[in-house]
């Protein structure tokens, strides 16, 4: 519904307002929400004609957030799948990061 009234409406403050609401539900949302359904929506703001300076910097701001928001919680389950991958032969050689120790 916001990608309608986003395209159906591309003054500034509608624009403004869907981000708003497109970055609430974000948050609420998560990552996966965020990445899946949210960024596609909000990206294409970024080339509105009708934003001044300031919209624009907002927009910017506020889609960093949301991708900082994406890595920070992919980031942990990615260092670990690497930990577990990087242990591969569990005869105690070292391989990566990991040392396994014979047991």
């Amino acid at each position: 519904m916001l990608a309608q009234l986003a395209g159906a409406d591309t003054s500034a403050a509608t624009l403004m307002c869907v981000l708003g609401v497109a970055d609430a539900v974000g948050r609420a949302g998560g990552a996966a929400l965020t990445a899946a359904r949210v960024l596609p929506l909000v990206c294409p703001l970024t080339l509105a004609p009708g934003l001044n300076q300031q919209q624009l910097g907002t927009v910017m701001r506020i889609l960093r957030g949301m991708l900082d928001r994406v890595e920070a919680a992919r980031m942990p389950a990615l260092r670990q799948a690497d930990d577990v991958r990087a242990v591969v032969n569990g005869n105690g050689n070292e391989v990566g990061r990991c040392r396994l120790t014979p047991s």
